[in-house]
């Protein structure tokens, strides 16, 4: 280890060469003997001593105290004094240079030592104790997250020994922001200026409970973590999570405290927003079950209005279905709109009065062009009719319309007003729309049952039919609810991608619904319900006119939309199974096979392998790249493969292949059932 070196400052030749034989007895290296302040000042940036013995008293221009000032800023190096005066002007001198020590001349070699030795430790740990300082200045200053000093105007007692509802009130118009990094400023989007002195009470101005309350336990716990709820300095609500701890003098006293946060705003919206979709796919299973377990109309659309005026935090909700009854003298018109039922501020009215005149209000123009529609503020759109509000006592601010198709016709319109917390979006109308292409189905077999209700003697073979099949449809319905249901949701656009999926399937049912009743539920030939599906799910392509289909029965091929000789026939039952099967199939080829083309090419094949006992083969070709290695491994667990797999064990009760060969192949194997 290197010798400790220190420069002699004195100005008589015998002490200083006694003092420089003292200081080798020691074990010190003297690098120079100097008499002047000038001279000690050159010999320090010379030589950088460790320390600089220095008399007061120099001859020269300067003397030993504004040596030691040069000396302490330009090079740090720690100053002893060295003198025979003790007079209390030059000590008071002195002191301002900061000395490490003070010897007064004669002194002994030990208490030279001594001085020598704290005043080098002494130096050493300020030196650190300023690195330190500078690496906390550079952390404070550059971190990204917000700190802050926040010191009180004097130091508060905080035990049960004091009143602490008046300690408060002094804390809150006295503590003050003292030091700011940049982090803070932008999270309240100010500037220094207008941070520094605010106290608690400009904090909390929006809710000064809250904030006395969040004080009084961080005082009463010494350090506290948390998420509140605060205000940018404009005004724009934020949430901030933060971590702080208190401040303390030697007697226990809080000076202040110091804090670090973040602002969390986004991460609290996304949890709010994924907590919702959450909400809303239970809902929807909910709903699917009520609607699966009744076909009486009443409760059919009392539950369907609770369910989307919940599910958009909406004031009201409404249904409209055209009148059947009192149709307009326009061949051309589908006649008047008339209001079902109105739930309103959770009050719900059964209305079969109340009528929408023909081509007047938002939802006739939704009916009559088949597309959704929201509207932020009523009064500025003027399709809007304002004769039913005056005759519900209803003020109608915004709205969000649907149509409600089935089979392939608007029945009705569905309308939500007046969103609580804030307008509706093209969220809410992905959600409403996915609720009414099951409901519409319901709300039509509800209708159907009650008309069935007046024929009951001629009609009650079809409507046990309906009945049945109906409930098949909605328990299908209700397994994909189910299906979807089991898969997490992580980002809004998966739930989305959810919604869309989930019309797609309930569009493939509403396809084999309209088949079956357009049949009066009689069985249906098998390649024209294969076909029929196939352009159904393929309506939603892009690229749907350049995909082309071919139907082959028996090596023969067919146009796929030309009826074939001795059709094939499959029951109701086996056909909404096969319709989902078919259904998933084409949208896995538009989802995969013609994602990246600009044109495709699906074929399917149908073979009976055994006249006797009605054994089918149905194979499903596309052009595209083929099944991925995990599903033909079986390790593919998309909720699509598993329907496939579960409708083809039941209801078909069948068999399932899935290769590549120019393409993904899947071959369906099954027995059609006999006709009822």
């Amino acid at each position: 280890m290197a010798k400790t070196k220190i420069l002699v400052v004195e100005d008589e030749g015998i002490i200083a060469r006694d003092l420089q034989n003292v200081l080798t007895g020691l074990g010190y290296v003297v690098s120079a003997v100097v008499s002047s302040g000038e001279a000690a000042v050159e010999q320090a940036a010379q030589t950088r001593p460790d320390l600089v013995l220095m008399d007061i008293v120099l001859d020269g221009e300067i003397d030993g105290i504004e040596a030691a000032e040069q000396i302490r800023i330009r090079f740090d190096i720690p100053v002893i004094f060295l003198t025979a005066y003790a007079d209390e002007k030059m000590l008071k001198r002195a002191k301002v240079t900061e000395p490490f020590g003070y010897l007064l001349k004669p002194f002994e070699d030990r208490e030279l030592s001594t001085n020598i030795e704290m005043a080098l430790y002494k130096h050493q740990m300020e030196k650190k104790l300023r690195e330190s300082e500078k690496q906390l200045e550079v952390f404070f200053s550059q971190s990204l997250d917000g700190c802050f000093f926040m010191m009180l105007d004097e130091p508060v007692q905080w035990d049960d020994t004091v009143d602490k509802e008046r300690v408060l009130d002094y804390v809150f118009a006295h503590q003050r922001i003292t030091k700011i990094n940049e982090a803070m400023l932008a999270q309240y989007r100010a500037s220094r200026e207008q941070l520094l002195s605010l106290t608690p009470n400009d904090f909390f101005a929006h809710n000064l409970s809250q904030g006395r309350a969040i004080w009084r336990m961080f005082f009463d716990q010494g350090r506290l973590h948390i998420e509140t709820n605060e205000q940018k300095l404009d005004g724009t609500p934020m949430w901030i999570e933060g971590e702080y701890v208190c401040l303390y003098d030697e007697q226990g006293r809080i000076t202040g405290h110091f804090g670090i946060q973040r602002e969390i705003t986004e991460r609290k919206q996304a949890e709010k927003a994924l907590h919702q979709q959450n909400r809303n796919l239970a809902l929807l299973n909910q709903v699917g079950q009520t609607l699966a377990a009744t076909l009486d109309f009443t409760q059919v659309i009392e539950q369907f209005l609770r369910a989307v005026s919940q599910m958009t935090n909406a004031e009201g909700s409404s249904v409209w279905l055209w009148d059947t009854v009192r149709p307009t003298k326009m061949p051309d018109q589908e006649g008047e709109l008339v209001c079902q039922a109105i739930l309103f501020n959770d009050q719900y009215n059964f209305a079969p009065d109340l009528r929408l005149p023909s081509g007047q209000g938002i939802a006739d123009w939704v009916a009559q062009s088949g597309q959704s529609t929201i509207v932020t503020n009523v009064q500025d759109d003027p399709l809007f009719f304002p004769g039913i509000d005056r005759q519900t006592g209803v003020c109608t601010v915004s709205l969000l319309a649907v149509p409600l198709w089935v089979r392939g016709k608007v029945v009705g319109v569905l309308e939500v007003i007046n969103k609580l917390d804030g307008n509706f979006n093209k969220d809410d109308r992905a959600l409403v729309e996915t609720l009414a292409a099951s409901a519409a189905i319901a709300i039509d077999n509800a209708r159907l049952l009650e008309q069935a209700h007046l024929d009951a003697e001629t009609k009650a073979t079809l409507l046990n039919e309906v009945n049945h099949r109906v409930k098949n449809n909605l328990a299908s319905i209700m397994g994909i609810l189910a299906l979807e249901m089991d898969r997490p949701y992580r980002e809004v656009t998966d739930f989305r991608a959810t919604l869309q999926d989930l019309q797609n399937r309930i569009q493939g049912l509403a396809t084999v619904h309209d088949l079956l009743s357009a049949s009066q539920w009689s069985p249906l030939p098998l390649e024209k319900l294969v076909t029929e599906v196939i352009w159904a799910a393929l309506s939603s392509s892009p690229i749907r006119h350049k995909i082309e289909v071919t139907a082959t029965r028996s090596g023969r091929i067919e146009p796929v939309r030309e009826q074939l000789a001795e059709p094939l026939l499959i029951t109701p039952k086996q056909a909404t199974g096969l319709a989902l099967v078919i259904n998933e199939l084409t949208t896995n080829s538009i989802k995969h096979a013609f994602l990246e083309q600009d044109q495709g090419r699906i074929e399917v094949d149908i073979t009976v392998e055994d006249e006797d006992d009605r054994q089918v083969r149905l194979q499903f070709r596309d052009d595209g790249p083929g099944w991925p290695d995990e599903v033909l491994r079986d390790e593919d667990e998309s909720i699509g493969l598993r329907l496939v797999r579960m409708t083809v064990r039941s209801p078909l009760r069948g068999q399932l292949a899935l290769y590549n060969e120019a393409g993904a192949v899947a071959i369906v194997t099954f027995k059609l059932a006999p006709p009822d």
